[in-house]
């Protein structure tokens, strides 16, 4: 009888102590501890509490486009434009989005800086926008030039023909 008592209280004490473990870890995922190196204070930093000063969270993937007024993902956006010439182990992408009228393009590289582009020409089936050394140029699908240079174009689906 002390055996099963003894057994009981113990299989007690195990079952608490894991709720006990289970509602401080619950409490705690929702935020991170830093330790500051300075002193020996400690401040509590939420996931997901990176926000920019436009309010976009850049680990959820978000940021601010100025031609759009929010907090895009770039890699959401409808005109994606694929890495030219890469000489790298991996291709990034560059993204692409418009005003309203399609005034302005806002193209996003892979260094960070989008930059607006205006529109230059509109041409029967051709459309260009430009900036400093970029070129936008919308035939057959979008290009983006540097200096002259195409460093990024779309990569359009091909169409095949039912047999």
């Amino acid at each position: 009888m002390q055996k099963l008592i003894f057994l009981i209280g113990v299989s007690t004490l195990i079952f608490t102590s894991c709720v006990n473990s289970k509602v401080e870890n619950s409490t705690q995922k929702d935020s991170i501890t830093v330790n500051l190196a300075d002193s020996n204070q400690e401040k509590k930093v939420a996931t997901g509490g990176d926000r920019d000063t436009h309010g976009c969270i850049g680990s959820a993937g978000y940021t601010w486009s100025m031609l759009k007024n929010e907090c895009i993902r770039v890699f959401e956006q409808d005109v994606q434009l694929s890495q030219k010439d890469n000489k790298d182990s991996y291709s990034s992408l560059a993204a692409v989005v418009f005003n309203a009228d399609k005034s302005k393009a806002e193209v996003f590289l892979v260094n960070g800086n989008p930059e607006i582009l205006e529109q230059t020409a509109k041409q029967k089936g051709s459309m260009r926008w430009k900036k400093g050394n970029y070129e936008l140029i919308e035939k057959e699908g979008f290009s983006l030039l540097e200096n002259g240079k195409v460093i990024y174009y779309q990569v359009l689906p091909s169409i095949t023909q039912p047999k």
